[in-house]
C-alpha cells in the first residue's frame, strides 16, 4: 500500500506551500488512517514507513516538514532511534504516537528529543494541533539559529578581511624582492600561494554576501525593470560571455517588484552558472524570459550545458553542496544559495528543473505588488 502522493513535480518549486508529513508507523491500518486524517487536514501525506530504518531513508529523500512516528516499531531501530537520526541527519521535527504513555516511554522520547507527543487513539483535532505547534517550534529554532549564524557570519568576514589582505600584501612583498632568485618549483609554490589567497577572498566576499542577501525587502519606492537588471548582470559577464562564445536570448522581461541591484546579482549567478557548466567543445546557449502567473513573474533562466540529476535539485541550493570539485569548475559553492535568499527576502520561491545532458532550466518566481 503506497501513500505517497502531491510530491512536487519537476516543473514546480520544491515548496508546494502544504506541510508535508512523513508517516512512520507499522501498522498498516493505522498508517492508512493517519493518512486519510492529514488529508482531510489539508496535509501532504507521504510514506509510509513500516521501520525505523525506512523511516530515516524516506525522511533524507523525499524532505518531508514533518514526521509522524510511531515509539514501536518493527525492525532494528526503534521510533526514538529512527527519530535521532532524523534529527541529527535533516533537523526534521518529529511528533511521536504510541500507546504506550508509561514513565520510561516518555524518558526515551525526551532524550531522543522530540516536538510533540500523542497517545493512541488520536483525534484529528489534536494531531492538527500537535503537527502545527511542532512546526512553529521548529521554525522559530531556525529563525534564532538563523540570525545567530547570520550575525556570526558577517563579523567573522569583516574580521578575516584585514589578515587576509595582510597576507596577500606580504606576499606580493616576497615576490618582489625574491622572484629573480626563484627557481621554477619556488615560482609553482608562489603560485599555488597566491591561487589559495585569490580563493579565501572569493570566499569572504560571498560569505558576506550571504549574511547581508537574508534581510527581508522594505516596500520596493518604484517596479524594477528586470530587462535593465539582466543586461547589467550581462554587461559584468562580458569577458566570459566572449571568451566561452556564449549565445545569449533574452525575451521581453517585465517590471517587477525587486531591488535593482538584488536582482541583478541573481541573473548573474545564474547566467554565470549556465555558461561555467556548458558542454565541452560547444559554445553554451542560454534563453532568459518570464511568464506570469496571475499572483507573481516566474523566471527562467535556462541552458543547455551538462545537467544534473535530479535527486540533486534540492541540494545544490544549500550552502557549499556541490556536485562537481573545485579544480573541475572553481566556484565558492555558494552563489545559488545566496540567489535563493535574495529571492525568499522579495516573497519568492527557487527552484530547477535538470537532467544530465540535457541542460537545466532554473526557475524564481517575485509575486506582484498587493
Amino acid at each position: 500500500m503506497s501513500l505517497l502522493r502531491n510530491v512536487p513535480s519537476q516543473g514546480a518549486p520544491a515548496s508546494s506551500g502544504l506541510t508535508k508529513v512523513l508517516i512512520v508507523e507499522d501498522d498498516a491500518v493505522t498508517a492508512y488512517c493517519f493518512a486519510e486524517s492529514l488529508q482531510e487536514t489539508g496535509y501532504i501525506a507521504v510514506g509510509p514507513a513500516s521501520s525505523g530504518e525506512e523511516g530515516v531513508e524516506l525522511a533524507g529523500r523525499l524532505h518531508p516538514d514533518l514526521v509522524l512516528m510511531d515509539v514501536s516499531l518493527s525492525g532494528e531501530l526503534s521510533g526514538t532511534e529512527a527519530a535521532q537520526i532524523i534529527y541529527d541527519r535533516f533537523d526534521i521535527p518529529v511528533v511521536y504516537v504510541t500507546g504506550y504513555g508509561n514513565a520510561a516511554t516518555l524518558h526515551e522520547m525526551g532524550e531522543a528529543g522530540e516536538d510533540g507527543f500523542l497517545r493512541k487513539p488520536v483525534r484529528i483535532e489534536d494531531l492538527q494541533t500537535a503537527i502545527e505547534l511542532a512546526l512553529g517550534r521548529s521554525r522559530r529554532q531556525r529563525r534564532n539559529l538563523a540570525g545567530h549564524l547570520q550575525e556570526f557570519t558577517y563579523s567573522a568576514g569583516h574580521d578575516l578581511q584585514e589578515p587576509l589582505r595582510n597576507a596577500c600584501n606580504l606576499l606580493e612583498v616576497v615576490e618582489s624582492r625574491l622572484a629573480r632568485h626563484f627557481s621554477d618549483e619556488d615560482r609553482r609554490l608562489m603560485n599555488r600561494a597566491k591561487s589559495s589567497l585569490e580563493g579565501m577572498k572569493a570566499l569572504l566576499q560571498d560569505l558576506l554576501e550571504y549574511a547581508e542577501a537574508g534581510h527581508r525587502i522594505a516596500d520596493i519606492p518604484s517596479p524594477t525593470s528586470a530587462a535593465a537588471a539582466f543586461r547589467m548582470a550581462e554587461e559584468s559577464l562580458s569577458t566570459s560571455i566572449q571568451q566561452s562564445g556564449a549565445q545569449i536570448v533574452c525575451e521581453a522581461l517585465p517590471d517587477v517588484n525587486a531591488e535593482p541591484a538584488q536582482l541583478t546579482r541573481v541573473f548573474q549567478n545564474l547566467l554565470s552558472n549556465a555558461i561555467k557548466y556548458g558542454r565541452a567543445g560547444e559554445a553554451p546557449q542560454v534563453t532568459v524570459g518570464a511568464s506570469d502567473s496571475g499572483s507573481a513573474w516566474i523566471f527562467r533562466v535556462a541552458d543547455r550545458g551538462i545537467g544534473f540529476e535530479p535527486e540533486f535539485a534540492e541540494r545544490i541550493f544549500k550552502p557549499f553542496q556541490r556536485l562537481h570539485s573545485p579544480a573541475e569548475y572553481p566556484g565558492t559553492g555558494l552563489g545559488l544559495t545566496i540567489c535563493v535568499k535574495i529571492v525568499e527576502a522579495h516573497g519568492g520561491e527557487m527552484w530547477a528543473v535538470s537532467q544530465p545532458g540535457e541542460g537545466s532550466t532554473f526557475y524564481f518566481s517575485l509575486p506582484h505588488r498587493e
